[in-house]
């Protein structure tokens, strides 16, 4: 597993953590929700990524390819960003 992968999964068990809740937006104003953990491929031809919110504590690694093992990373973080330019990303972790 990744470094940017484990880093955005928790080491805890699954009854003391959940993944936070995960609002991406995309430049067409289409939004996609992601509440569990794992990889999640995004929507496609709505154009880039503009802005991620979650909690504070919310971690995620975006994706340049629609599976996230394999693909390069674009950008990762904690907490909510709005992005300066569009991210071209396909795939999400969230943890």
């Amino acid at each position: 597993m990744s470094a940017a992968i484990a880093g955005a999964v928790r080491a805890t068990s699954p009854d003391d953590y959940a993944p936070s809740p995960t609002t991406l937006t995309f430049e067409s104003g289409r939004q996609q929700m992601v509440s569990e953990g794992g990889c999640h491929t995004l929507v496609t031809g709505q154009g880039g990524l503009v802005s991620v919110h979650t909690t504070p504590e919310g971690r995620y690694v975006l994706f340049s390819g629609p599976q996230c093992r394999g693909s390069r990373i674009v950008a990762s973080g904690e907490g909510s960003i709005e992005f300066s330019a569009p991210v071209q990303a396909n795939s999400i972790v969230i943890g």
